[in-house]
C-alpha cells in the first residue's frame, strides 16, 4: 500500500499491522496507543542523497548538512537475519 494515511486508518481499527514511520505515529492522535513491535529486530533504512551548490553559505543549508553528517556517523540498530538475507525494516506499529 502506498498511502501512509490509509495504512494508519487500517492500523487504528485494531485489526491490522503496518510499517509506519515513528514521526507519523507520534503526530496522529488516533495512533497514540500504538507501540513498536520488536524494534531491535526490524528497521527501515532510507538512503538520502543531497546535492548543493559548490561553496554554498546559506546557514540553514549548512546546518542541514552538519546534521546529516552527524546522523550518518551514529551506529545503526542491529539488523535481523532472515534465511541468509538481511531484513532491513525499522518500525512496526501495533495499536492496543
Amino acid at each position: 500500500m502506498d498511502s501512509v494515511e490509509a495504512m494508519a486508518t487500517l492500523v487504528s481499527s485494531g485489526c491490522f499491522l503496518a510499517m509506519l514511520p515513528d514521526h507519523y505515529v507520534r503526530s496522529v492522535w488516533r495512533l497514540r496507543k500504538c507501540k513498536a513491535v520488536l524494534p531491535e529486530h526490524f528497521s527501515l533504512a532510507t538512503h538520502i542523497e543531497l546535492i548543493t551548490r559548490h561553496g554554498t553559505s546559506a546557514p540553514l543549508v549548512l546546518a542541514l548538512l552538519d546534521f546529516v553528517d552527524q546522523v550518518e556517523r551514529e551506529p545503526s540498530p542491529p539488523v535481523a537475519q532472515v534465511a541468509g538475507d538481511t531484513c532491513d525494516l525499522r518500525q512496526v506499529s501495533l495499536c492496543a
